[in-house]
């Protein structure tokens, strides 16, 4: 019989407010054992988000309604994280080869003042410097029209990892700044929380469901199925009313 293969899968959670979420996050951070798993101490890490889109949002108006979360995973995007003294800028763009569908990085090496390098940077540059495949499979999406950057994130991340048994998960408590910058001269930003769960290698969809059903009550929290992206821009949507 054939090995299923592993799959990641994660649940997420919206926090309502800030002082929820450092209610949360300091029990989170105090506790010993979460439902019998041991836990690793909780780290944090920074990430600068751009995510793009035409002026006519093409992607989200192509693939918003398709599955809920496949706008973020398809849309064009530029990452920012560290790795040493350097940090490291990568593009991901959707490929399709046959039945399997993934993201290819493409990483450029910035040094660790380069920041203001990062956001200088326009998609369509990217684009033109990437290799043939990731060219190609942007411009199946949107054309020729260009892509501009629509939302920028700052996401300050806490995380810790469970085991069990052989089983394991992982919470992440994640803090979201999303500036719209479709509108330069009235930029809006807006801020939100959310805790995620998301399986190990070893552990089963039901290992995850218990974990979540069980935060979800202990914190009375409710299931949220918006990705990041289409959660910024519909409260800036809501912003601009």
């Amino acid at each position: 019989m054939k090995e299923r293969p592993f799959v990641e899968e994660e649940i997420k959670l919206l926090i309502k407010d800030r002082r929820k979420f450092e209610e949360i996050r300091t029990e989170i951070s105090a506790a010993s054992k979460i439902m019998g798993y041991d836990k690793t101490p909780v780290f944090s890490k920074e990430r600068a988000y751009r995510y793009f889109d035409t002026p006519g949002l093409d992607l989200q108006e192509r693939e918003a309604y398709l599955r809920i979360g496949l706008l973020e995973s398809r849309g064009a995007t530029c990452s920012l994280r560290y790795r040493g003294k350097d940090m490291i800028l990568t593009a991901k763009i959707l490929v399709s080869e046959g039945d399997i569908t993934k993201r290819i990085e493409h990483p450029h090496s910035l040094s660790a003042s380069g920041m203001d390098e990062f956001y200088r940077i326009d998609f369509d540059t990217l684009i033109r410097n990437a290799p043939e495949t990731q060219a190609k499979a942007i411009h199946a999406i949107v054309g020729k029209k260009s892509l501009q950057e629509m939302v920028r994130f700052k996401v300050q991340t806490h995380r810790t990892e469970l085991s069990l048994y052989g089983k394991g998960l992982e919470i992440a408590l994640d803090e979201v700044t999303a500036t719209s910058m479709s509108d330069l001269e009235n930029p809006l930003e807006v801020d939100f929380f959310e805790l995620e769960v998301e399986n190990r290698s070893g552990s089963t969809r039901e290992d995850l469901d218990e974990m979540v059903d069980f935060l979800s009550r202990g914190y009375n929290l409710d299931k949220v199925s918006l990705s990041k992206y289409q959660r910024a821009m519909e409260l800036i949507r809501k912003g601009k009313k």
